[in-house]
Formats: C-alpha cells, structure tokens, sequence
C-alpha cells in the first residue's frame, strides 16, 4: 500500500528489492502463546486486512523529514513510500518499502517482543535515508555511468548476503550497523547517499583523506546537476502479495536454522570459567535476556558480523546458561561480563572470518586474511 500523501503510482510486478538487513529474527520464531499486552487475535489475522497505512501512523511526520531533506538539499524528486514485509526499494523502481509493523504501536510492540530488535525514530530516519539513496540511483539510473562504476563497483556484482566487512576501512562510509557499505556497490552508494544527505554530518571533514571522500563529492556534484531533473524512472506501485499473509505465519517464515547450534556444548567449558561456581547473584540467563540485544549490536558494529547472527550466538549462550544453572557473582560481575563480551567477541570474529563460529571454515567459504 502506497503512502496516501503521494500520488499513487501505475501498478507494476513485484521485483526483488535492494533491502536492508536489519537483523532479523532468525532465532526467533512466533512463541506458544503470544506476547503479553497484544490481542491474541492479532496474530492471526493477514497484515493486508489491519487497515495499515502511513497518513496518521507514527512514521508520517519521518517520512515528511525525508521529504524536507531531500527538498532542502536541491532533489525536487520525492521518492513515495509503501507499506512492506521489510525495509527495500524493487530493484529498478525508485519507490520505498517500509516494514508494515512500523505503522501501528501495537504492532511495533508486537516485533520488539518477539525480535528483541524495533527501530526507533533515529534509526527510522536513518534507514529512509539509505533507501532514498536507492531510490535516487534508480530514478536518474546513475549505476548505469561508467563514472559510478569507478567509484563504487560493478552494479552487476551478485549479492552476498554473509558478506566478508573489513571492520574499521576507511574507504567507505559507516551509517547503517555492520559495514552495511560493503556488502555491495549499490549499498555503498546507498550509504554513502544517506551519509552526505543527514543535516549536520559534516561528512567533508569527518571523511577527509579517506576512500569515502570522493565518493561523498561525487553524490554532492551529481545533486547539484540533475537534483532539478525530472526522473529518467518514475516510481510504479509493486504487487502487494508480500502483505497477503497471516501475521503469525510473518514471523514463522523468518524463523531458520540457527547457526549457534553447531557448537553444541563446546563452551560449556568456557561459560564455567566466565561465570564461577557457586554464583549468589542474578542467574546468567536472566542477566543475558535483558541486556543481549544491546550486547549484539555493540559486538556486531566492532565484528562486522550481522546483528541477527551475533545475537543467534547469544540466544544459544543464554540457553546453556540456563541448562547449567550459572549464576553471577555481584562482587566479581564487571570482570565475568568482560570474560563474557570477549568470550562473544572471539566467537563472533571466528565466523566473520570462516562462517563458523569455532573457527572451523566451512565448505566454499575460506578464512579470510586480514
């Protein structure tokens, strides 16, 4: 469903989208019974029949930011943005897919319980950035320039979902968690976009003498020639099969298998020594579920290793914990959390590295050098 303060595009086939991994729930199926404080009707009803839309939901007043940027900064062209399963643009089609939950209270209540993952108005704003980056390189078909190509890489270049980041290069942007610039030559343009797009980002001196910096003047150089153009592409209404499903059945779909269970109980050696014997504090597994969504964006942006897979490696920590019967100890906490983080930390490096999180590298991926 297309936003209604736009003028609704033609209908067009779906096409896939250039999206956003934002950490998915990967490790977290719908549970049992359903969360506290959401209507259990909710989750059986199809996301097309919720009446969602974006006029009067919370991200009208962002979207209207996006816009006023864009505006503000000479792009006359105002990319519409729809209703989706997830954040995206259809490959080719300069129009933005923001995830439905994101339109109702209730249902970002919903996706926060589950995921232990919710955007807030910051992050909201960031990801429409990255997305308006999409969106203007399709509309003006920049990726097709020999000049893009040189700065950013083959357009053609196939997506690698597990993509290898180098944490820390300095010749791309950081804007969205986990190197997101890297993953692929339209992502860094993407990111690159959003970075010279946000108000007050001071990107010329924040990026000076890095790779980055040439390719923030190209976006600013290209702005100010065709920013007053017409698109060479206008935005076209994608099929809205992707909301034809049962909310419940939203979330088992993105349940998959999860890669900490390879490890089995190999740490259960190393748990012992993080957390002791004979602990009288707070029991592990309580201390890890309230604070490993923090933990797992914190070691995710220092890894490179995506958000949804470090925490997949912490939701596994935590049910060990749990099976042994750990315990923390007050006076010693602040050391048995840094054995902790560095214990994850290692882990989550060993599979940035090998796709394993032993440090086993696995078939057709091997160890990368640094």
């Amino acid at each position: 469903m297309v936003d209604d303060l736009n003028e609704k595009p033609e209908p067009a086939p779906a096409a896939p989208k250039a999206s956003v991994s934002r950490g998915e729930a990967a490790e977290a199926p719908v549970p049992a019974e359903p969360p506290r404080a959401v209507r259990p009707e909710l989750l059986s009803a199809k996301v097309r029949d919720l009446g969602l839309t974006i006029a009067g939901s919370p991200l009208e007043p962002l979207v209207q930011q996006l816009h006023r940027e864009l505006h503000e900064k000479g792009i006359t062209f105002l990319p519409p943005v729809y209703l989706s399963d997830e954040w995206g643009v259809p490959e080719g089609v300069p129009i933005i897919a923001v995830p439905f939950y994101l339109a109702k209270p209730e249902l970002a209540k919903l996706e926060e319980q589950i995921t232990e993952d919710l955007e807030d108005e910051q992050q909201i704003a960031m990801y429409l950035r990255h997305e308006a980056g999409h969106a203007f390189n399709y509309a003006y078909e920049l990726y097709r320039a020999k000049e893009w190509t040189d700065l950013f890489g083959p357009f053609s270049r196939p997506y690698i979902e597990d993509y290898v980041a180098s944490p820390h290069s300095r010749q791309f942007v950081r804007h969205l968690p986990g190197w997101y610039a890297q993953m692929h030559p339209e992502e860094d343009f993407a990111e690159t976009f959003a970075v010279w797009l946000a108000p007050d980002s001071n990107w010329r001196e924040k990026y000076a003498g890095t790779g980055a910096l040439p390719k923030l003047e190209y976006v600013d150089r290209v702005v100010r020639e065709i920013g007053g153009r017409e698109p060479l592409v206008q935005p076209k209404l994608i099929d809205e099969g992707e909301l034809d499903v049962v909310l419940a059945d939203y979330y088992a779909r993105r349940a998959s298998t999860k890669p900490a269970e390879r490890i089995s109980t190999f740490l259960d050696g190393d748990l012992r020594l993080c957390f002791g014997e004979g602990g009288e504090g707070p029991a592990v597994s309580e201390l890890l579920k309230k604070h490993r969504a923090g933990m797992s964006h914190v070691i995710s942006d220092m890894t490179g290793a995506r958000y949804e897979i470090v925490r997949s490696l912490l939701v596994f920590v935590t049910e060990r914990c749990e099976a042994l019967g750990l315990r923390s100890d007050p006076s010693k906490l602040p050391t048995q959390i840094a054995h902790m983080t560095a214990l994850v930390t290692g882990l989550s490096f060993n599979y940035v590295r090998t796709g394993d999180f032993l440090g086993i590298p696995q078939e057709g991926r091997g160890e990368k050098r640094l």
